[in-house]
């Protein structure tokens, strides 16, 4: 392993995740519950969908089950939804200057652990699981040699399963001496930065983690705001400084 390593993540980061499931929400819930919840990108105020009060509101108001937004995240991974995610521009031209600095890069995705449930399962319901998780890194591993061939192979892509995104970090800590987390979670770029002092997330702004830190951000997590052109260019930018402290 060199001696320092950006780690990526992916929805929010280079594929629109967000957008797309929320457009996914909408037309499910009418298809399954006939109802119609009228969710919109305002109502996304903090990363968990299913944690936002305006999303929780309106799904209380409309009748929501308990496990509704669970079902409909399983059947957007089942139809494919993994494979077919747009990628946010600017987002190669970044890949680029990263490769042409000739830093080591890998992904970190927490897909396969989103699908599960916390309920004491049936074996049968238990291999379904497994099924899904397998599908999710298919579609995966297909989206990245889709859209990002040039930059990325599967054996960079590591999958959080029975352990966590950042307990995977910890472990690539122990072969390096600088990581830099490119997040789009707070609370995911807040615990890569307290891991050690040489731990860097850049957080990049979005409608849906501006209320994430309770006023609070640690030094070591740089947020980068802006359009999307822009704020992959402030990204490449900040990356660059970031590389030259480690020189130094």
């Amino acid at each position: 392993m060199a001696d320092k390593i950006i780690i990526w993540d992916i929805d929010g980061t280079k594929a629109k995740f967000h957008q797309a499931y929320l457009k996914f929400l909408n037309t499910q819930i009418k298809i399954d519950y006939g109802v119609d919840p009228k969710f919109k990108e305002e109502d996304l105020t903090t990363y968990n969908f299913e944690k936002c009060p305006a999303i929780i509101s309106k799904a209380n108001r409309v009748g929501l089950q308990s496990r509704w937004f669970l079902n409909c995240l399983r059947k957007f991974a089942e139809r494919g939804g993994y494979a077919s995610l747009q990628v946010y521009p600017g987002v190669y031209q970044t890949l680029e200057r990263i490769s042409s600095m000739e830093i080591p890069m890998v992904v970190i995705t927490d897909r396969v652990n989103s699908i599960k449930s916390d309920d004491l399962l049936t074996y049968e319901a238990l291999e379904e699981q497994r099924r899904l998780g397998y599908k999710i890194r298919e579609d995966t591993i297909l989206w990245y040699k889709l859209n990002f061939r040039n930059f990325f192979s599967p054996h960079q892509l590591y999958f959080a399963d029975d352990i966590s995104k950042v307990g995977i970090i910890k472990e690539l800590r122990k072969a390096c001496s600088y990581i830099i987390l490119i997040e789009d979670s707070y609370n995911t770029a807040a615990e890569n930065a307290s891991i050690s002092e040489t731990n860097f997330s850049i957080l990049l702004d979005r409608f849906y983690n501006s209320e994430d830190n309770s006023g609070y951000e640690p030094d070591r997590v740089l947020r980068i705001s802006g359009n999307d052109q822009e704020q992959y260019h402030n990204l490449t930018a900040t990356l660059e400084e970031l590389v030259k402290q480690f020189t130094s």
